[in-house]
């Protein structure tokens, strides 16, 4: 098991416990939805490992890239993907753009540490 398959072993359990208790909440507060927050969303970006990569499919707004920033994460590569064969307005420097096919072939050869999906 190298140091990546260490940190995903370990941020799954991590993630079902907090998981567990987020469906507890949601049972006894009988919401209709159950969404990831913001809030667990930057603890996963702090928890990525230096120079992770991550892709953010449907990236309008580049609001990942953002809060990545804000939680101090400067050193992360980020891949915005969406359908338009131009990057969305506001593309940050240092972002990389690519666009996914609408035939729905594979539009990433590379392996990302976090791949999100927002905003679809």
């Amino acid at each position: 098991m190298d140091g990546l398959d260490a940190w995903n072993a370990a941020r799954i359990g991590k993630q079902q416990d907090s998981d567990a208790a987020r469906i507890r909440k949601k049972q006894d507060s009988d919401a209709d939805t159950f969404p990831i927050t913001d809030g667990s969303l930057e603890d996963i970006l702090r928890d990525l490992p230096r120079g992770a990569t991550v892709i953010d499919v449907g990236c309008d707004g580049w609001s990942t890239h953002a809060m990545a920033h804000s939680v101090g994460r400067c050193d992360l590569v980020h891949i915005g993907a969406d359908l338009g064969s131009q990057p969305p307005d506001g593309q940050p420097s240092g972002t990389t753009y690519i666009e996914i096919p609408g035939d729905g072939e594979m539009f990433a050869d590379q392996v990302a540490d976090l791949a999100i999906s927002r905003h679809c």
